[in-house]
């Protein structure tokens, strides 16, 4: 009972996780397209769009990855 109790707690830990991700990926998208530096939006500039491809990537990854567990879970 204590291995089904870990396993369901940390597939839910990880979604937990995963919707921090996104909620702060969408904070981020809004905020470098609404701050401008140097009279441009902040989003134009390609160091600032790389970071946010890798940060939309890595979220992604997260949710196959939680995804999955969740599913190993329930089969």
């Amino acid at each position: 009972a204590l291995r089904w109790v870990y396993e369901h707690a940390l597939v839910g830990l990880c979604a937990m996780h995963l919707g921090v991700a996104q909620g702060s990926l969408a904070i981020m998208s809004q905020h470098v397209s609404s701050r401008h530096q140097f009279g441009k939006p902040l989003s134009t500039f390609q160091a600032v769009t790389q970071r946010a491809a890798d940060g939309y990537i890595t979220t992604e990854a997260m949710r196959v990855t939680a995804l999955n567990a969740a599913w190993r879970l329930a089969e």
